[in-house]
């Protein structure tokens, strides 16, 4: 038993010994990657733990400058601490220790009166060990005393703000004197602040200048505002300022229609309305553009061509920030204009111009050039016009008013009524003296085309207010027998030849004497010619003379001095007719017949001593046929719409 008993104890005690040396193991294990995390615990609390003595250490640093050295600026320094490097970032700037962005506000027009200004100080020690954990921070206030502004100097503050409201900071802002004797830049702070102490007393300019970033007011990449330092006082200077956008616009007429090339484009935000920008090509482009993003509008033409005022609706889009707003569709009106007939005014500029009520005083009356008349003086197109009351006019001719409205159909424009040239131009005239020379010309020029110019004699006045509506031409003036228009020896008008003889006349003296307009007459004895004069008792009077025989048609009816009249007498180898302002005041049947004559053809003076003309003539024509009397009539109308 005993032997048994023994051999029994001596196997539990083995298998004893194998559990408890696997326990062992276990346990030597498991102590050892406990030991290892312990280890490295301690090494990583130790680095974090340095690394905090050393921020603290650099507040302490900073603390102990002296007060008129600090500056606001960014440093790394490198500590070795044992086996380990540490980085320490620190970052100072000036501000004027409040967390609101008002206070720079209140600090730049205060004139200085909170008299403080603050270093706002930031550091940061990182490690190589730190992998993915935050390294350590520490931020504070360093409060210099009242006496660290230097006497003699003042201080400008700069408020930065951006399209939303907020106050960005790490903006660069220049100030730079006018005489170039100081410059310098500072960083905005956290509150969107600026702030440069200890400055000489001067004129300075305040720049804000961020590669594709546009100044509020004007749309410009570098702000600008001036500043004046004063002694022991703080100026501002605010800049809303921010990343640019672009905006592009297309127009095109409701029914279509050519874009004129200078029309104008209005964008505005609910904030601003921008002016107008020239385009091309029914393509506009405003950019730079400061980036408000909500309530944009846009039309065309000025403020008040707002389709929205006019019973239409704007176009509305939001505009993304620093990127180009594209396919924006503005629509105008479309207005028709048909123009035929006027071949004198060849090359002639057709012009549109806005007369709505709300164009008088704007700064932005619209005027548009819509092409030229051809050679055979004719434009026809449709063209896209802002909405608005427009005229056409062209060579002197005006339309009436024309109504563009929105989700109106276009507007069509037939032919203008030509001009009072191009309707006497259209009868064919041998001769047309318009008398538009201005001073010292010596020849008056024949506008028929024919090169029958004439000459001025004596103190002609030229550049007289013409006679026609609309028509910038000029008149001329004579009073005295040496006054006059020479045009040689031509017209005869021998025989019974058909002939017209036209003008516009503004007597200043009506009485007894016979006062000449137009004639070719001998002046000496015997009168052998033909004239046309007026007279107070036998009004106009168309004379033929052969040999001394008078043989003439009467109106009996006087002009009225101070005033334009269109005159035109005509004879169709039988019967003479005289019209005045377009209405035939008599008819006479002439038998005479003419003979050839040296004298000169002469506008308002005889060829002999008597009283002469005396007033303005304006637009002298002669035809060698009969004008009917619808020609007259549309020639007056022309001139006298």
């Amino acid at each position: 038993m005993a032997a048994g008993g023994r051999e029994e104890e001596a196997g539990v005690t083995l298998v004893e010994v194998l559990v408890s040396m696997a326990l062992l193991a276990v346990i030597g294990t498991v102590t050892a990657a406990g030991l290892t995390a312990a280890l490295k615990a301690t090494a990583d609390s130790r680095d974090r733990i340095v690394a905090a003595n050393l921020a603290a250490q650099q507040m302490d640093i900073l603390r102990t400058v002296r007060n008129d050295e600090l500056q606001a600026e960014t440093t790394t320094t490198y500590q070795q601490v044992g086996q380990t490097t540490f980085t320490i970032d620190t970052v100072t700037a000036w501000t004027v220790g409040r967390s609101e962005a008002e206070a720079c506000t209140a600090f730049a027009h205060s004139n200085g009166g909170l008299g403080r200004r603050f270093l706002e100080v930031n550091v940061e020690v990182s490690w190589p060990r730190l992998g993915n954990r935050q390294p350590v921070r520490s931020s504070s206030i360093i409060t210099p005393a009242v006496t660290s502004y230097r006497p003699g100097l003042g201080h400008v503050a700069v408020l930065v703000r951006d399209a939303a409201g907020a106050f960005p900071a790490g903006r660069l802002v220049t100030l730079r004197r006018d005489d170039g004797g100081y410059q310098d830049t500072e960083v905005t702070s956290s509150i969107g602040c600026a702030f440069f102490a200890d400055v000489p007393p001067g004129t300075y300019a305040v720049t804000i200048g961020v590669p594709g970033y546009v100044d509020e007011v004007d749309g410009v990449q570098q702000g600008e505002e001036q500043v004046i330092v004063q002694q022991g006082q703080t100026a501002s200077a605010a800049f809303t300022y921010d990343r640019a956008a672009a905006l592009e616009l297309g127009i095109a007429g409701e029914a279509g229609g050519a874009v004129p090339p200078a029309l104008l484009m209005t964008a505005a935000s609910s904030s601003r309305t921008l002016a107008p920008a020239g385009g091309s090509g029914g393509r506009w482009v405003l950019d730079p553009l400061f980036p408000y993003d909500t309530g944009w509008r846009a039309w065309a033409g000025c403020a008040h061509n707002r389709p929205a005022d006019w019973g239409g609706e704007d176009a509305a889009f939001d505009l993304d920030r620093g990127e180009r707003a594209t396919s924006v569709q503005v629509t105008a009106g479309t207005l028709g204009v048909s123009i035929g007939g006027h071949q004198s005014l060849a090359g002639q500029d057709v012009v549109a111009r806005d007369v709505s009520p709300a164009v008088v005083g704007s700064p932005c009356a619209g005027t548009l050039t819509l092409g030229a008349l051809d050679a055979g003086g004719t434009f026809v197109q449709d063209v896209a016009l802002p909405y608005g009351d427009w005229q056409l006019s062209y060579g002197g001719r005006t339309s009436p008013v024309l109504e563009v409205r929105p989700g109106a159909p276009a507007v069509h424009v037939d032919a203008l009524p030509a001009s009072y040239p191009d309707s006497v131009l259209s009868g064919a005239p041998s001769l047309y003296y318009r008398l538009g020379e201005g001073a010292g010309a010596t020849v008056a020029a024949d506008a028929s085309g024919n090169g029958r110019h004439g000459s001025y004699h004596g103190a002609v006045t030229l550049g007289r207010a013409g006679a026609l509506a609309g028509d910038t031409d000029s008149a001329i003036a004579v009073d005295t027998m040496s006054e006059r228009v020479d045009a040689g020896d031509v017209f005869d008008l021998a025989g019974r030849v058909p002939f017209t003889l036209e003008l516009w006349t503004r007597p200043t003296i009506v009485d007894a004497q016979y006062r000449p307009l137009l004639l070719k007459e001998v002046g000496s004895s015997p009168r052998n010619g033909w004239s046309l004069w007026h007279q107070g008792e036998y009004g106009l009077g168309l004379e033929r003379r052969v040999d001394g025989v008078q043989d003439v048609a009467l109106t009996y009816t006087a002009l009225t001095p101070g005033t334009w009249h269109h005159v035109a007498a005509t004879y169709d180898g039988t019967t003479a007719r005289i019209y005045v302002d377009g209405v035939q005041q008599t008819s006479r049947v002439l038998t005479s017949s003419l003979p050839d004559t040296s004298a000169a053809l002469r506008v308002g003076a005889w060829p002999f001593d008597y009283v002469e003309y005396a007033g303005d003539l304006d637009e002298v024509a002669l035809y060698e046929r009969a004008l009917s009397a619808e020609e007259i009539v549309a020639h007056h109308q022309a001139g006298r719409p």
